[in-house]
């Protein structure tokens, strides 16, 4: 498996636009979709993906700029979203929402159309269900599978990972069910990605809570290259280098913060057995014999990542 870093010398997308305030540069939050559409434009190009692909975005709740961008720059894509209630889904009608929830309760875990945004088409439904005999998304396949800041709760939105409107119809998911079952659906040279949560409002307060930040996306790309069940055939960084988050918040290099901008991601998860959102145990034995498989030049390129925009995963 390939390690790639891709940071702000080498092509980062996720970049800072000159008619942002300050203040949103850290974290950076797009609502103008031309400025998403700039990002995606890169992003599809890193990734060595072409514009007319089919893609799916899972939990998209009430952001349209991410699908529409890609629909614009001629993607075919589906957008799903397992929350239902109705003053989320701009793209989805009240009245079709009601009827949803009164003619399939529980049921509509599985997904269903809900609507349309122009060309892109919005589903309601659990990803943890995207392959059920009874989903009409079980046999869909895609270029390119998306969480846009969707695995981060930030205070305003749930995350995938846990989301409660299931629960409140007495489904219980497993969490690893949300996690891997998108997998599948990812076509061969198809890319899974999830982009951080700070290009949807999210704050972190300080350096250490972009270690946690950091952990979170690493640990959810080496997830999905190692527990899916499929041969990966890269895991990809984008990142903000230390050196240019050192001088964008005008922060001195000191111990502590040298541990979180530049220390090896894997070693650091290792040793300290950092905070894990997975089965604790086995994820740390796989983390070490992942650490053990790697030989010097890609422990490298895990070091001095600074700050995480994206992890993705291709097959």
């Amino acid at each position: 498996m390939e390690i790639r870093v891709i940071d702000e010398k080498s092509g980062n997308p996720f970049r800072y636009f000159d008619n942002e305030e300050y203040n949103l540069g850290f974290p950076r939050s797009y609502e103008d979709i031309g400025n998403v559409k700039a990002v995606m434009s890169g992003l599809l190009e890193q990734l060595g993906l072409q514009r007319d692909i089919h893609c799916l975005e899972i939990g998209a709740g009430h952001n349209p700029n991410p699908s529409q961008s890609l629909s614009q720059l001629g993607a075919s894509v589906i957008t799903l979203d397992a929350d239902w209630e109705s003053e989320r889904h701009s793209d989805i009608p009240y009245e079709r929402l009601i009827k949803l929830k009164k003619e399939f309760g529980k049921d509509l875990v599985i997904p269903r159309l809900g609507g349309r945004n122009g060309d892109v088409k919005c589903y309601m439904g659990d990803v943890a269900f995207l392959r059920e005999p009874r989903s009409p998304l079980k046999n869909k396949e895609f270029e390119f599978v998306y969480f846009w800041g969707s695995m981060d709760y930030n205070g305003i939105c749930s995350s995938v990972e846990d989301s409660s409107a299931p629960r409140n119809y007495g489904v219980e998911i497993k969490h690893e069910d949300r996690i891997l079952r998108p997998i599948p659906a990812v076509k061969k040279d198809g890319k899974i990605i999830s982009v951080a949560g700070h290009f949807c409002g999210h704050k972190y307060e300080n350096v250490k809570s972009i270690g946690y930040h950091n952990m979170n996306l690493a640990e959810l790309g080496l997830y999905w290259a190692l527990a899916s069940g499929r041969d990966p055939k890269v895991l990809g960084f984008f990142t903000q280098s230390p050196q240019s988050i050192i001088e964008r918040k005008g922060i001195e290099l000191d111990g502590d913060t040298e541990e979180v901008l530049c220390k090896n991601l894997l070693e650091r998860s290792v040793q300290t057995k950092y905070y894990s959102r997975f089965d604790k145990d086995e994820y740390y034995a796989k983390l070490k014999e992942a650490q053990d498989r790697l030989d010097t030049p890609n422990r490298q390129r895990l070091e001095n990542l600074g700050m995480i925009d994206a992890v993705f995963v291709g097959y």
